[in-house]
């Protein structure tokens, strides 16, 4: 019986526990309700950044939108400096305005301040307790144009570049030989600063200074090939007389001047001197076509490519296409000759010598020389000379070449000359 008793009374404490703790709580949930809807309508009405909000390293909490305007662009003009373009004592600059190059200012300004004002109260309520637990970061994002940075660059490029310019030697009128140093051209190619600069410009992160490094172009001719010339290695003079033809011979011999050969490389008469036209300046004169003597434009160039070919076999160099004419030639010794004809028949020869040659001509209205320049070394202890056998319609020719006490001969052609 006292035990019944017992029990009846804790449980009667029980209840009245119970109910004092769901009191309890349900006063709690509504101090907590209440306490929330008057911070989210704070907020929500307040002029001020929720807490728990931060911008490179920098709190945001309690700042006025214009205050966080302000702060963001501050931060995008320290970041926004003409980057320099920097090769040797030369310096470009590219300007943001160049390339259009801006921050989404306004963008984050709005998303920072609709954070826990922007939705329903509940959501607001959320947004609000997580940022404070979670704080959260925020960044701008550049833009740019990829078309006017290109454009920038393409034009820093042009600036840069220098066309390479062959070195040259020539003979001048006192019979020197003169030096002309090469150009050693630059150029600069832009895409791998232009890929470079796309992250920089996006995290607002761009470079104050980049080095560029333009690469050097050798010409084809270099100073180093043209100062080995020193001498001439060999030369011939025919002779002829005034007029229309000597005319055509004195614009051809021209054309041969100043031509540098470097070892291994040929020589082409026909594409130095060009076609034989009235528009390059050539006259009608005497020529032979078809075994036929005709009036031509151009006739006597055969003459200047037949002096040349005298001159080039004297200098050791390597004859590679060589046409006889159909008659022997007035002003050379049969097989010496070299006739040549726009398009279909031309004189070629390639340089086997160790260094650069180049050729000179003169002619003077008496007489046409062709000059091989060259270097000494080329020549040095060889005494070369021309050979001929075999009758005037049939001659056979060669080239002998002595150095010391040893003897090279060189069988050259053959010719097959027909009866004028």
């Amino acid at each position: 019986m006292v035990e019944a008793a017992h029990l009846a009374t804790e449980a009667v404490q029980a209840t009245s526990l119970s109910k004092k703790l769901f009191v309890g709580a349900t006063a709690i949930t509504s101090f907590s309700a209440v306490v929330g809807a008057s911070l989210s309508l704070s907020i929500s009405t307040s002029p001020t950044v929720i807490s728990g909000v931060t911008a490179y390293g920098t709190d945001l909490s309690g700042m006025t939108k214009t205050q966080v305007h302000d702060f963001l662009y501050r931060y995008y003009k320290d970041h926004a400096d003409p980057i320099q373009l920097i090769d040797g004592d030369k310096t470009w600059y590219i300007n943001p305005e160049d390339v259009d190059y801006v921050a989404n200012v306004d963008q984050v300004t709005d998303e920072i301040f609709n954070l826990g004002r922007s939705g329903s109260f509940f959501h607001n309520l959320n947004e609000q307790i997580n940022c404070y637990m979670h704080p959260r970061d925020f960044s701008l994002v550049g833009t740019y144009s990829p078309d006017k940075l290109n454009a920038k660059l393409n034009s820093i490029a042009t600036e840069i570049h220098v066309d390479p310019v062959n070195a040259d030697v020539y003979m001048n009128s006192a019979g020197e030989i003169v030096h002309v140093a090469g150009v050693v051209g630059r150029n600069w190619t832009p895409d791998p600063v232009a890929q470079s600069l796309d992250a920089p410009y996006r995290n607002l992160d761009t470079p104050k200074q980049i080095p560029i490094y333009p690469t050097s172009i050798q010409p084809f001719i270099t100073t180093e090939d043209v100062n080995a010339v020193d001498t001439i290695i060999g030369q011939y003079t025919t002779y002829y007389y005034p007029g229309n033809r000597g005319d055509n011979i004195w614009i051809a011999a021209s054309k041969l001047n100043a031509s540098v050969i470097k070892p291994g490389t040929s020589f082409s008469f026909n594409d130095t001197v060009g076609n034989r036209t009235y528009s390059n300046g050539f006259l009608p004169a005497p020529v032979i076509v078809n075994g036929k003597h005709e009036i031509g434009i151009g006739g006597g160039v055969c003459q200047v490519s037949t002096t040349l070919y005298n001159a080039v076999l004297l200098a050791g160099l390597t004859p590679t296409e060589r046409t006889p004419h159909y008659f022997p030639s007035s002003y050379v010794s049969p097989g010496r000759d070299a006739t040549v004809a726009d398009d279909v028949v031309d004189f070629k020869f390639r340089n086997d010598l160790n260094h650069v040659v180049a050729l000179a001509a003169r002619a003077d209205g008496n007489a046409i020389t062709c000059y091989i320049l060259g270097s000494s070394a080329d020549i040095a202890g060889k005494e070369i000379s021309i050979v001929t056998d075999g009758s005037s319609m049939h001659p056979s020719v060669y080239r002998v070449t002595r150095t010391g006490d040893s003897v090279v001969e060189e069988y050259l052609h053959t010719d097959d000359y027909y009866a004028d």
